[in-house]
């Protein structure tokens, strides 16, 4: 079996978290004869500073094309120095938080 995962990191302990949960994804693929490739994109807080949107088109894009989705923690956090430029209820209500 052969598949695409998206890995979205985000911000906060995310990062670390999916970087735990695709070390287990490779092991479980070599156990069992798959091929997972992954693409990592960002989303949230992360996404921000890297693009100036939580959900950046090129993220979403991935996301539709891909097999499967690991999403990481990714919030938004209004003292990161960038979100301060953004209108975090906006983003929340846009995620479907609010």
């Amino acid at each position: 079996m052969k598949k695409t995962i998206v890995l979205l990191p985000g911000d906060g302990i995310g990062p670390e978290v999916t970087r735990a949960a695709a070390t287990i994804l490779r092991e479980t693929a070599q156990e069992f004869s798959h091929q997972f490739e992954f693409a990592e994109f960002p989303l949230g807080g992360a996404a921000i500073d890297a693009a100036g949107t939580p959900l950046p088109n090129e993220t979403l894009d991935a996301c539709h094309k891909a097999d499967a989705v690991f999403p990481g923690r990714s919030g938004i956090r209004c003292p990161w120095e960038s979100a301060r430029k953004a209108d975090c209820s906006a983003c929340a209500r846009d995620w479907g938080c609010m």
